[in-house]
């Protein structure tokens, strides 16, 4: 039975679930299989909330739109233990193929005007990537991939060579380095806890390498981005979010639950970056939808139920309003159910086989349980999570992902009951009309609301029939405009707000009063008037609350008045931080991959920026005595930069990554030069016992400063080296540095990531990028 499930899950296709397909352009999702029964889908549906950017999402979607999914999380969201390639077997990557087979898009991916020369070169190295990959031609026809109807189009576009791409992809799916990401075993069934075979390279192979290059190639589809990096916490994600995932990105998937220290935290201090990345997420420019995922560690039924850090976050779901799925409250319930409703299912499948022996039987045996209808007996435990103690197999991922479609499906019913006023309780329908969204707004944002876009009345398909809102033109180069003002405005306020904090910490730190009177005295001076940076404050965010409220006013240049109210309710500001002055930094605080030169003092000499032909990015020395110098900010919003009573308090880790292996690989020193303080530092780059090449990161705690001057000089080669080295000094002084990573928090003491996976730097993800990382290895990491 948990065999029969887990090769469901292994060979689990979206595009081949759709019962029944909807008219193209019409709106209505398609009919769909889904693998689990509804009442735990919804269960798995902690936190709906008002959902606005989400609903809103569903009707761009609804309408055509073609849209950028992206995830940000550790090793689980970056696909440790399902077996395969993260951008199709991972939650994100089945929730964006479920979109593309249910809700295709008829209109291509709009690119913000900031965004399309960058977007275009990104494509640009995605297909010299996927050209340039190993492997043999697949040879396969048209004919075998137009099984998938919404693919028709799309090979019609693309010629008849659309297929005939090299395999780079396929190859990464080789029984060799699947075993090796499941801990040395071989073959497509390892680490799922049962004899799951893999299908042929046939057709299914061509299926799956045909949905990669489409997600590579063709901008008339929702494309995804898998941003996880294993082995990290949402404080490093904090800092480097934007290397992960485009700005541009509509949804976000943010999946922390299990890296996080899972111990309560009675104020939420611990909690601070993860609230940093949530904030920092929701004020990209294109607004998106922010969901969180949580995931937890089964171990085997041994794990506590509240074994994950999933309480606190579900405290920031509520606050910020963003919706939240469980694969804990979608399975550790039903699990007792699901070895009972399993056992019912076990006799009924052997009757289906019954009189029949061998593979006769055995057909008939699969054959009634991939045609059964949805049970509990889906979520048998070793079937969802294998041998793995903390990361599920594809069927953890194939159930959060259809958690995602239930919780969306949801919105979209939702919204056509907001439409029509058809809500039990909820009296007439004029009450969701546009004069009372009006009337709220206005107290709201108190500003008039009464734009043109406000009036747009609900347009009809061309069959006459009532259709959903279509969009109307929409000038992308004034509305990216207006967006970029109201960042900018955004920006100077948050500025703002932590030269206030700072100001305020660094003033009432003082020593106490020795006398009533002085205390007096100063309770008394503190209920003045406000400061003039806090006068300067209050005026920047009434700038910055009045911008944005013009910017919702002028409304989303296309759709009805549920559309124009869900526009306005997304571009509501943000509400005070929970965890009180815990504001994102408003400089950069991760340099790695192509900003690392941003930083770069010039002239540089003795270190050249190359990949190595590898993938892997950085400044590389060759030889002993050449120094590298680098400017960044490393102060950190709303602390004082020096606490008198508390030195190291005030410090923060600056995170050095460096390309470490097993041959020629030389020490460097790490220098404070100007502006901040640090002890010198020295890094080893080679380590003889692994023979494997990985990026590493070292910590050095530094003093806060606007203007950091840091020195990296080579020392020669590694403590380790051989003794032919002292001959041959040259050939074992290579130091490459990487990237440097400011951590957010003063006073921590332990960095944010132990190492660094360079293989989602790109925000749009080449098919290549995995093998062009040059047998790095992969840490364990939750």
């Amino acid at each position: 039975m948990e065999e029969n499930f887990a090769r469901q899950y292994y060979d689990y296709a979206p595009e081949l679930r759709v019962a029944e397909k909807s008219e193209a352009g019409s709106g209505t999702p398609s009919k769909y299989r889904f693998i689990f029964d509804r009442p735990e889908r919804v269960a798995g549906i902690t936190y709906q909330g008002p959902a606005s950017r989400l609903r809103l999402l569903m009707e761009r979607v609804r309408a055509g739109h073609s849209i950028r999914v992206g995830a940000l999380g550790g090793s689980i969201t970056g696909g440790q233990g399902i077996g395969g390639n993260k951008h199709l077997y991972t939650y994100g990557a089945y929730f964006t193929r479920w979109l593309n087979a249910v809700l295709p898009p008829t209109k291509p991916l709009k690119h913000h005007h900031s965004h399309a020369n960058s977007s275009a070169k990104k494509a640009s190295q995605r297909r010299s990537a996927l050209e340039q990959g190993e492997g043999d031609v697949l040879e396969t026809t048209m004919a075998e991939a137009a099984e998938l109807s919404w693919f028709e189009e799309l090979l019609a576009a693309h010629g008849a060579g659309f297929l005939h791409k090299r395999r780079s992809a396929l190859a990464r799916l080789s029984r060799a380095e699947v075993g090796a990401s499941l801990g040395g075993e071989e073959g497509p069934s390892a680490g799922l806890g049962v004899a799951a075979a893999a299908q042929p390279a046939s057709r299914r192979s061509a299926m799956d390498e045909a949905i990669l290059i489409a997600n590579l190639e063709s901008p008339q589809l929702h494309h995804f981005t898998n941003g996880g990096v294993p082995g990290t916490l949402s404080a490093y994600m904090s800092s480097c979010m934007q290397t992960h995932i485009p700005e541009n990105v509509d949804l976000v998937f943010v999946e922390y639950s299990v890296n996080d220290v899972a111990a309560p935290s009675r104020d939420f201090e611990d909690r601070r970056p993860f609230e940093r990345l949530l904030r920092k997420a929701l004020a990209l420019p294109s607004r998106p939808a922010v969901v969180l995922v949580h995931f937890f560690p089964w171990r085997h039924g041994e794990a506590e139920y509240w074994e994950s850090a999933e309480r606190d976050y579900q405290e920031y779901a509520s606050f910020y309003g963003l919706p939240a799925v469980s694969l804990r409250a979608a399975m550790v319930p039903a699990v007792e159910a699901s070895y009972i409703a399993a056992e019912e299912l076990e006799e009924e499948a052997q009757a289906a086989a019954k009189g029949k022996k061998g593979a006769e039987a055995a057909r008939a045996y699969n054959a009634f349980l991939n045609n059964t209808a949805p049970s509990a007996a889906a979520l048998l435990p070793n079937a969802v999570f294998g041998r793995d103690l903390i990361h599920p197999t594809r069927g953890g991922h194939v159930l959060m992902a259809e958690v995602l479609a239930t919780l969306c499906l949801d919105l979209i019913w939702s919204n056509d009951a907001l439409r029509s006023g058809d809500l039990p309780g909820e009296g007439a329908p004029g009450a969701y009309s546009l004069q009372e969204e009006k009337k709220r707004s206005r107290a709201l944002l108190a500003t008039a609301l009464d734009h043109p876009h406000h009036h747009t009345a609900e347009l009809q398909r061309p069959d006459g029939a009532s259709g959903l809102p279509q969009p109307q033109s929409l000038d992308e180069e004034e509305e990216g405009a207006q967006l970029d003002a109201v960042a900018a405005k955004r920006r100077g306020a948050r500025r703002a707000l932590q030269a206030s904090s700072k100001t305020k910490k660094t003033t009432t730190k003082k020593k106490k009063p020795s006398s009533s009177s002085s205390k007096s005295k100063s309770s008394s001076s503190t209920s003045t008037k406000p400061t003039a940076a806090e006068a300067a404050l209050l005026k920047e965010r009434q700038a910055l609350l009045k911008a944005e409220a013009a910017l919702a006013a002028k409304g989303p240049g296309w759709g009805d008045a549920l559309i124009s109210a869900l526009h306005r309710l997304s571009f509501r500001p943000l509400p005070e931080p929970l965890v009180a002055g815990n504001y994102p930094a408003s400089h950069s605080t991760c340099y790695i991959d192509q900003l690392l030169p941003s930083i770069v003092q010039q002239p540089v000499k003795g270190w050249n920026w190359t990949d190595e032909g590898r993938g892997k990015w950085g400044w590389v020395a060759l030889e002993k005595g050449e120094t590298i110098e680098l400017k960044l900010d490393t102060r950190v919003p709303g602390s004082p930069a020096s606490d008198p009573d508390n030195p190291n308090g005030s410090l923060i880790l600056l995170g050095i990554a460096f390309l470490q292996s097993y041959s020629g690989m030389g020490r460097a020193k790490v220098v404070c030069e100007s502006g901040c303080k640090c002890k010198d530092t020295e890094i080893d780059s080679l380590d003889v016992e692994r023979t494997v090449s990985l990026t590493n990161i070292t910590n050095i705690p530094v003093s806060q400063h606007q203007s950091c001057l840091i020195s990296v000089t080579t020392l020669g080669p590694g403590r380790e080296a051989p003794s032919e080295a002292a001959a041959h000094p040259d050939q074992w002084s290579k130091f490459k540095l990487m990237g440097l990573v400011v951590g957010e928090e003063a006073g921590a003491k332990t960095g944010t990531v132990g190492w660094l996976r360079m293989t989602t730097l790109n925000a749009a993800h080449s098919l290549g990028e995995e093998g062009a990382a040059g047998g790095g290895e992969e840490a364990e990491g939750e």
